[in-house]
C-alpha cells in the first residue's frame, strides 16, 4: 500500500513523505503528525476518532471514494465550543477554495461562541459562508445529518463530550464516524 500511495502522490506533484512504522497506528500517526498540517485517513479504518484526540494536527476522515479537490460544498457543524473553533481554524485552507460554505447550527447550546463570530472569522480569511440554524428534531446528530446531506465535507469539533459518554449515550462525533452516508469529515479536538 505504501508503494502504491508513493507512486500515486509522486505523479500528482504533491509534496509528501511516506513513513513506515511497526508501532501502534494511532501512536505512529500522532508522532508523525507533530509537524504536519493534516492527517488523512480512511473513515472505515477506525482510527479517526482516536487520532482526533491524540494528534495535534486535524484529521480528515474520508470514505472509500476519493474527496475531490477543490472541495465543492462544505458544511461547518458549529456548536460554539472549543473543538468546533479548532476545526474551523484548521479547515480554512480547504474552505478557501470551496464553491459553497454553510455554517450549520443546531439551536440549543448556551454559553458558546456565537455563530456570528465564526462568520466574521471566515470573512477575515476571504471565505463567504451562509448561516443555517436548525431546531433540534430527534437528536442533535440526526438534525445535523439532515442539514448536511449532500455536502462534500463536514468540518466539526471532535468529542465535545467525553468519549465514554459518547460511547454510552451516543454523540455527534461517533455518529458521523460510523455513518456511511456522511460526507468526508475534518475533525479537531
Amino acid at each position: 500500500m505504501a508503494d502504491a500511495a508513493e507512486a500515486h502522490l509522486a505523479d500528482a506533484g504533491v509534496p509528501f513523505e511516506v513513513v513506515r512504522c511497526e508501532d501502534d497506528p494511532v501512536t505512529a500517526f500522532a508522532y508523525a503528525a507533530r509537524l504536519s498540517d493534516l492527517i488523512v485517513v480512511s473513515r472505515s479504518g477506525g482510527l479517526a476518532g482516536d487520532l482526533a484526540l491524540r494528534a495535534r494536527a486535524p484529521v480528515l476522515a474520508v470514505s472509500d471514494s476519493p474527496l475531490r479537490l477543490p472541495v465543492g460544498s462544505a458544511c461547518i457543524g458549529w456548536d460554539g465550543g472549543e473543538q468546533a473553533a479548532a476545526a474551523l481554524r484548521a479547515a480554512v485552507p480547504l474552505l478557501a477554495s470551496c464553491s459553497s460554505v454553510r455554517l450549520v447550527c443546531v439551536v440549543g447550546k448556551e454559553g458558546a461562541f456565537p455563530a456570528a463570530d465564526a462568520l466574521r472569522y471566515l470573512r477575515r480569511h476571504g471565505i463567504g459562508a451562509d448561516l443555517e440554524e436548525h431546531q433540534r428534531q430527534q437528536s442533535t446528530q440526526e438534525t445535523l445529518a439532515q442539514a448536511v446531506r449532500g455536502a462534500d465535507l463536514l468540518v466539526m469539533g471532535a468529542y465535545g463530550k467525553s468519549r465514554v459518554r459518547e460511547f454510552l449515550f451516543g454523540g455527534v462525533t461517533e455518529f458521523f464516524l460510523n455513518e456511511d452516508a456522511a460526507p468526508a469529515l475534518l475533525l479537531a479536538h
